[in-house]
């Protein structure tokens, strides 16, 4: 592994002992040895390394979402969005520190010709319109997806369904998917 790499791990560990701005590149530098002048071989600055960190996240989330429907087999363009789904849960809670610098103010620069989570869940949009031979506006339709299973991830993240009303975050999220699905699929009132 090169040192650039070896920076955006130790990054990414101590984003997740001390948070996103709990570090400085002097304590990167030194936890994989290297000396900090050297950081800027690789990084403009502290910001430009926590980006790399979130641009990673980006495609680790992109590879799960793929591997999961491959693994699935053949999925109609539904069933494709509930796994979509599904793992994109299962990651934020997971990898609830890298999540929150993918998302954050941090976040990633989504770099060009890179498959997102995102570009993912477009396609598959493009996909059930298509299936059911009926206009879905992929973007709008996108960023309702991702603002409810992001909404369900972050409570969850945060704890608030402890503070509040316990629940079930599977199920919650499962349900969120239904209603997701539900209002992709409508046929349009106009």
């Amino acid at each position: 592994m090169d040192a650039r790499e070896r920076l955006v791990d130790a990054a990414q560990d101590l984003i997740a002992k001390n948070g996103v701005h709990g570090f400085s590149l002097r304590e990167a530098a030194r936890a994989v040895k290297l000396d900090p002048a050297m950081v800027y071989r690789y990084f403009e600055d502290r910001d430009d390394l926590v980006r790399a960190v979130a641009d990673r996240g980006i495609t680790k989330l992109a590879k799960a979402m793929r591997a999961a429907e491959k693994r699935a087999g053949y999925l109609s363009p539904v069933e494709k969005l509930r796994i979509y789904g599904r793992v994109y849960l299962r990651f934020a809670l997971k990898e609830g520190d890298l999540y929150r610098v993918m998302f954050g103010p941090d976040r990633g620069r989504t770099l060009p010709g890179a498959e997102t989570p995102f570009a993912l869940l477009v396609q598959c949009l493009v996909e059930i319109g298509a299936a059911l031979n009926q206009k879905v506006d992929p973007g709008r339709a996108g960023a309702l997806c991702w603002a409810g299973m992001h909404g369900v991830a972050m409570l969850a993240l945060d704890g608030a369904f402890e503070r509040t009303q316990p629940v079930a975050v599977e199920a919650l999220a499962e349900s969120m998917l239904d209603a997701l699905i539900a209002s992709v699929t409508a046929r349009p009132t106009r």
